[in-house]
């Protein structure tokens, strides 16, 4: 990692071997060499150091791009006592790691793509054969458990191939987020209803709020908010095998605040620092995959549509053996109108 550091006039005073090699030079290093070396413009001040000097804290570590290579570049105050007397800057290349991770996503994006279409064959064909050939299946319980598995195999697949194409596209900014007026309200009543026989089916309750004002109008895009609140409901109903899990509402600050209530497993503290990361799962259990048929990047998906829209998203509580509270926001569209009154909760449909 090449280091160099310069005194409160911005002056260059030391610099190690790294940075020389990175730079191809190792005389007379002033940081507007260091700039034009590096191609990084006339304000590189701003990228190492805007705050340092107001603020004596560490200023964030920042990717430029760089004679085709991809530099990191983070810089720290250097202190006497209380007074920051200059800033030590790390430059590190990490093009590599760039390019790997380039690649990395491309193979995922063009291997999704193409794996998109014949497993959508194979869905469609075995529905159709579930379908048409149905007494001949009905009679043969063998044949009829293989044709299942290899219909719910393909859906659980192209699921696992949407996800990564959705992931993709999120975190190369190829998404665009429309943003238009609808009701929270009937979006979670929608999701809960058709959610609502899967949770029958564990033998748990799904309860929704009994919503005290009648608008409930959020601005955001309604698809993606709808696809965050299956996420969340469907990890609490997987993650739950006594009680059950209750949705509510409310006005705060300009924001629509959703939560998801479980009674599940819940989540280990050490645990909790793994979510919203790619390919992370809420459960405790090693083999919580097999149970829940996840794909793990669900809540990392959520909180780049959430963010994207404008909102929030986080665990507010989790206690093992007691269940989980998520909560998401996103703006309201009458924020002349905003209330803070809570939802009551109320049974939807009982298990």
């Amino acid at each position: 990692i090449g280091v160099f550091i310069v005194d409160a006039d911005h002056k260059v005073i030391a610099i190690n071997k790294a940075l020389t090699s990175i730079l191809g030079t190792s005389t007379n290093v002033t940081l507007e060499m260091i700039s034009e070396k590096l191609e990084l413009g006339a304000n590189f001040k701003q990228v190492y150091c805007p705050v340092c000097k107001k603020t004596h804290i560490a200023h964030g570590t920042k990717i430029v791009e760089s004679k085709g290579r991809f530099l990191k570049i983070a810089s720290l105050p250097v202190k006497e006592g209380e007074i920051t007397v200059g800033d030590a800057v790390l430059v590190e290349d990490v093009t590599e790691e760039q390019l790997l991770n380039r690649t990395k996503d491309e193979f995922f994006s063009i291997a999704s793509h193409e794996l998109r279409t014949p497993l959508t064959a194979i869905r469609g064909n075995t529905s159709l054969i579930k379908e048409y050939y149905a007494e001949i299946i009905n009679k043969q319980p063998d044949l009829a458990e293989m044709i299942d598995d290899m219909h719910e195999s393909s859906v659980r697949l192209i699921k696992l191939v949407n996800d990564f194409l959705d992931s993709s596209r999120l975190e190369h900014g190829k998404i665009a987020f429309k943003k238009e007026i609808f009701n929270l309200e009937n979006v979670v009543k929608e999701v809960v209803e058709q959610l609502l026989p899967t949770a029958k089916k564990r033998k748990i309750y799904l309860k929704i709020g009994d919503i005290l004002t009648n608008n409930l109008q959020a601005l955001a895009e309604k698809e993606k908010v709808e696809q965050v609140i299956f996420n969340l409901v469907g990890n609490a109903i997987g993650y739950t095998e006594k009680g059950g899990a209750i949705v509510s509402m409310i006005y705060r600050d300009g924001f629509i605040e959703t939560k998801i209530t479980d009674t599940g497993s819940g989540i280990s503290p050490q645990n909790q620092k793994l979510l919203f990361h790619k390919f992370q799962q809420a459960g405790e259990r090693i083999k919580a995959r097999d149970l829940t048929k996840g794909t793990g990047m669900g809540l990392y998906i959520s909180k780049l549509l959430i963010e994207g829209m404008g909102g929030t998203i986080y665990l507010e509580r989790s206690e093992l053996g007691k269940g989980s509270t998520f909560v998401f926001t996103v703006p309201i569209a009458n924020q002349d109108k905003a209330q803070t009154s809570p939802v009551v909760a109320a049974v939807a449909s009982p298990a």
